[in-house]
C-alpha cells in the first residue's frame, strides 16, 4: 500500500473519531433524569443535530430535556402536568404568581434582569404566564390561578456558569 493511500485512511479515522459525540445517549438520558430527580423511567432520547432530546413521564408530570452532545450540559429543561386537580381556594394573586416562578426557577430577585408577567386562559383555566430573564437563562412558567401550581416550566440555558475555583463546571440549574 502506497504512502498517500495510507495517509487517506489516518486522516479519515482521525474525522470518524472527532465527529463521535462525547456524550451516549444514554449518558444524556441519565444527566435529564438526574436533573429531574427521577431515578428509572422509560424515557425516548432522539439526537438531532448537536442535542440530544430526551423525554420521559414521572410524578404526573411531562418532561423535555435537551443535552449537548459534546459536554453534556443542559441547553432546554421543560414539565408540564398531566392532570391538574380541582381548586376549591380563593385562588393567588400576581405577586403570589410571580414568587411561586421565581422559587421554581431556583433564582434569586437580584439575578433578574427582566420579568413579566400576564394573566391568560389555558385549557379553560385562568393562569398567569410569568417571563423571567436572567444572565444566564430565559424561563417561562405558567402557574395556576386557582392553586398556585406550576402547570408549565421551560427553561433555555443560553450561557454557563463559571465553574468554582477547584470544580469543574456541571449542568446549571
Amino acid at each position: 500500500m502506497n504512502i498517500r493511500k495510507l495517509m487517506v485512511i489516518h486522516v479519515l479515522a482521525l474525522i470518524a473519531l472527532v465527529s463521535l459525540p462525547a456524550v451516549s445517549s444514554t449518558e444524556a438520558r441519565d444527566i435529564a433524569l438526574k436533573d429531574a430527580g427521577v431515578k428509572t423511567v422509560a424515557s425516548k432520547t432522539v439526537k438531532d443535530k448537536n442535542v440530544f432530546e430526551v423525554k420521559f413521564s414521572s410524578d404526573g408530570k411531562d418532561y423535555e430535556y435537551k443535552v449537548d452532545v459534546d459536554t453534556g450540559v443542559i441547553l432546554k429543561r421543560e414539565y408540564e402536568l398531566k392532570k391538574i386537580p380541582s381548586s376549591t381556594g380563593r385562588g393567588i394573586d400576581q405577586a403570589k404568581a410571580e414568587e411561586a416562578a421565581i422559587k421554581e426557577a431556583g433564582v434569586l430577585q437580584r439575578d433578574i434582569i427582566k420579568m413579566a408577567t400576564k394573566p391568560d386562559n389555558k385549557d379553560k383555566r385562568a393562569v398567569f404566564e410569568v417571563e423571567i430573564k436572567t444572565a444566564r437563562s430565559e424561563f417561562e412558567i405558567v402557574v395556576d390561578k386557582a392553586t398556585g401550581l406550576i402547570l408549565e416550566f421551560e427553561e433555555e440555558i443560553k450561557a454557563q456558569p463559571e465553574p468554582e475555583k477547584g470544580k469543574g463546571a456541571s449542568a446549571p440549574r
